[in-house]
This record gives C-alpha cells, sequence and structure tokens, in this order.
C-alpha cells in the first residue's frame, strides 16, 4: 500500500487533478476512515488520556492500519524483507 502511494506521489502527472476523496479511495480505500472512526468510539468509552493527545492518537490509528491491512498489502511486505535479506 505504501509503496503504491509513493509511486502515486511522485508520478504527478496522473494524479494532477484527481480530487482527494477519489485519491484516497484509489490509496486507502476506507481504512483510514475505518482507524479514524475507531478511535473516537474508543476516546469516548474510556477516560485513557493517552488517546486525547496527538502522539497517542497518531499510535492508536498506525496500529489500526497496521493490524488491518489488506491481505495482499501484508504479503508484499514479508516478500520485500525476504529480498532484502536473501540480498545481504
Amino acid at each position: 500500500m505504501f509503496n503504491n502511494l509513493l509511486e502515486l506521489i511522485e508520478n504527478a502527472e496522473n494524479h494532477e487533478k484527481m480530487p482527494v476523496r477519489k485519491f484516497f479511495n484509489n490509496t486507502f480505500g476506507t481504512l483510514l476512515n475505518d482507524a479514524i472512526f475507531e478511535l473516537k468510539k474508543k476516546q469516548e468509552k474510556t477516560k485513557n488520556m493517552g488517546l486525547m493527545t496527538m502522539q497517542g492518537q497518531v499510535r492508536f490509528v498506525a496500529h489500526f492500519l497496521q493490524d488491518h491491512l489488506p491481505d495482499n498489502e501484508a504479503n508484499a511486505d514479508s516478500e520485500e524483507e525476504d529480498e532484502q535479506t536473501s540480498d545481504a
């Protein structure tokens, strides 16, 4: 997912006039929206002040995204790591 996002950012000709909503749908789908929704639900239910700080919110969203990666993205990351370790 992140490699595809980086490619989209670096190749500005393909998305120069792309609407923001379409850009996010093409890169994240609803995953980022789902993460933020879960964060808000968790903030309402808990008195944990760690989720109210910027660092806590970013950490929660990052863990949510990491835990809910599409299957093909998780496999792509492990394949890249395998290639890097075999090259070393």
